[in-house]
């Protein structure tokens, strides 16, 4: 038989070098997984900030001493929310590490959301029509400029308030956990010439790599002058990357505004952030009259601040354009923590100095958990955490035991199921009692 090409002794060997090759690709690409593996587990690390935890062993420069965190309590960690991929863990009784959190809470951060408040004076003054419903579309997506950061506030406890003032005095929040299963939290504000009220609740899908927020709430303004009222929707909220990359908030979807009883609606559409951050916090879209003619076309960005075109009627051309909200330099010039806090919520976090006899001691500026993660005492932030959560657990034990319903201190529902603000806060809040204030100890 003859002995083809593929037999020759020189071609032996050369399928010798390849399979040596092959197998050196092989170990190689073994290497190669082994490596990325390795690598996912440090990302998951630095994603947790358990990096950063571990980083902090030693006291720091005011003396405390952090927390340290084993190997057990991670794999733990990950097990258990592992198990939740595809869940909406809104009302799952779940006691994250306190070392995910910032020192804030969600009443906090409702607030947070009026940071840019002035855009609703101006519309309660704007005899424009298309120009207010532009300033509270404005405003609307002012609404997500503080977001840029990936740490969890505190979940109120039933009961919980949150205030603030402006400084001008002309602006003022209330907020309450009126809710426990399900959560809902609801804040009422009013300004110069306008209201405002939000109720907030949502569904939160736990994704395994991001953790993805639709809100179930509803939310108004109202603009006394012309007797116009507001309502939107909100688009969809993503912490996104929590294990693998590096971690973001992102925000797309529709958000839809109605002016009633004028009838005009404003759509504007989140954009989601694709490959290399691509398209990350454009928001685009139009307002239209009563009669479906576009009259505006709105641009922007949702950190940075939004622009008016006005349409011709006619042509549907551009005739003017009009800044209608920027958010300039709203953050720290020189970094104060690892949060990304805006200036806005670090006013937030300030205690008066006349705080006991003007708050209530269920504001959550006097929380003892976050106030030790404020002081960066982490292993303190933890033990009242549970403590708080426990005690709000017996709470509910007792009100089981005796059939007693709750009912919140500051708003109420009505036949409807729609949430209003009793009106009574301000007055019966400042200068309690020592009992009174015993009383309503949270804890």
């Amino acid at each position: 038989m003859e002995t083809s090409e593929t037999d020759s002794p020189c071609d032996t060997k050369a399928c010798e070098t390849r399979q040596t090759r092959s197998n050196s690709w092989t170990a190689w690409g073994i290497h190669a997984i082994s490596t990325i593996t390795d690598g996912a587990k440090q990302l998951y690390t630095k994603a947790l900030g358990l990096d950063e935890l571990e980083e902090k062993k030693l006291e720091d420069e005011e003396g405390v001493t952090h927390v340290e965190v084993d190997e057990k309590t991670k794999r733990d960690l990950w097990n258990q929310l592992s198990t939740l991929v595809g869940a909406d863990v809104i009302n799952m009784r779940l006691s994250l590490p306190v070392w995910l959190f910032e020192p804030t809470t969600a009443l906090q951060r409702m607030c947070e959301t009026l940071q840019f408040h002035q855009l609703l004076d101006m519309a309660a003054a704007c005899e424009d029509a298309v120009e207010r419903d532009a300033l509270v579309a404005a405003f609307t997506v002012s609404a997500f400029a503080h977001t840029e950061r990936v740490y969890k506030p505190f979940n109120p406890v039933l009961g919980e308030t949150f205030e603030w003032i402006s400084k001008d005095g002309t602006t003022r929040v209330l907020c309450e956990q009126v809710s426990h299963h399900p959560p809902v939290s609801v804040s009422y504000t009013e300004g110069p010439g306008w209201v405002a009220q939000e109720v907030f609740s949502c569904n939160a899908y736990f994704l395994g790599n991001s953790v993805e927020i639709r809100n179930t709430g509803s939310r108004y303004v109202y603009l006394k002058s012309f007797d116009e009222r507001y309502e939107w929707t909100l688009p969809v909220s993503a912490a996104q990357n929590l294990f693998v990359g590096g971690s973001f908030i992102d925000h797309y979807g529709d958000l839809i505004l109605r002016c009633n009883p004028r009838g005009s609606v404003t759509r504007l559409t989140f954009t989601k952030c694709g490959w290399f951050g691509r398209g990350r916090y454009a928001v685009n879209g139009g307002i239209s009259d009563a009669e479906g003619n576009q009259v505006m076309e709105l641009s922007g960005e949702w950190n940075r601040g939004m622009v008016g075109f006005r349409l011709d009627k006619s042509s549907g051309e551009r005739v003017d354009a009009k800044s209608l909200w920027y958010a300039g330099e709203h953050k720290p010039a020189v970094k104060r923590d690892k949060y990304n806090f805006t200036n806005f919520t670090y006013e937030l976090l300030e205690i008066p100095d006349n705080a006991e006899s003007i708050l209530p001691p269920t504001d959550s500026r006097f929380r003892p958990d976050r106030l030790a993660l404020e002081g960066n005492n982490l292993s303190v932030a933890n033990l009242e955490k549970v403590r708080v959560e426990n005690l709000q657990r017996d709470r509910e034990n007792e009100r089981q035991k005796s059939g007693t319903k709750y009912v919140p201190s500051w708003f109420y529902q009505d036949d409807n199921k729609e949430w209003h603000f009793g009106g009574k806060y301000w007055q019966e809040t400042r200068n309690m009692s020592e009992d009174q204030k015993e009383q309503m100890k949270l804890w």
